[in-house]
């Protein structure tokens, strides 16, 4: 796995070349075991280049533009920011921005071939108290929510052409005395 989290200074000079393994992700002195979010990955290989990915914005694919507007408005809690053209009595296609708590979904009818391929993922606060909130509403869900063995407590739902959306809240990690109870049979 390759990451990049580290970097140069502007007035890094190129002529001072940067030693190949650092872009060929051939293992280096930079080469270690990292945590990151909870998680342990695998070896992997930091750049040191100027990181400035700052966030992701999923483009989900839907057959018709206003009945996805809806769905993700009056069931998923979103709010239209924008959307091209802006004129709604406008058949499809059309290109919508779509944010709810500060995190944005775009959804497009340019290529209604590739409805119900899409999938996106969500961090969540409290995936419980979503999920009460989107089935009160009418959310079509695939999976309620559940613990998984990798850490995460998860549920998904359905939009109407079938895109799988994903909302997670990182599961609870046990403490020390609550894993050595469970190592020795509760303490008996």
């Amino acid at each position: 796995m390759l990451l990049i989290n580290a970097s140069i200074s502007p007035d890094h000079q190129c002529s001072s070349p940067v030693p190949r393994h650092r872009f060929l992700g051939v293992p280096s002195p930079l080469t270690r075991p990292r945590l990151l979010s909870g998680f342990v990955r695998p070896r992997e290989t930091v750049l040191t280049i100027n990181a400035m990915i700052a966030s992701a914005i999923p483009v989900i694919a839907v057959s018709d533009s206003t009945r996805a507007e809806d769905y993700y408005c009056r069931v998923l809690g979103f709010q239209t920011m924008s959307a091209y053209p802006p004129d709604a009595a406008k058949p499809d296609p059309r290109y919508l921005a779509l944010a709810r708590d500060g995190v944005w979904v775009h959804l497009q009818s340019y290529k209604p071939q590739r409805a119900g391929m899409t999938d996106a993922f969500f961090w969540v606060i409290d995936v419980d108290r979503l999920y009460e909130e989107f089935s009160a509403r009418g959310a079509v869900v695939q999976l309620p929510p559940t613990d998984q063995t990798w850490g995460i407590r998860e549920m998904g739902i359905r939009d109407l052409d079938g895109n799988v959306l994903g909302f997670a809240t990182k599961g609870a990690q046990p403490n020390a005395a609550e894993s050595g109870a469970a190592a020795d049979g509760g303490g008996r």
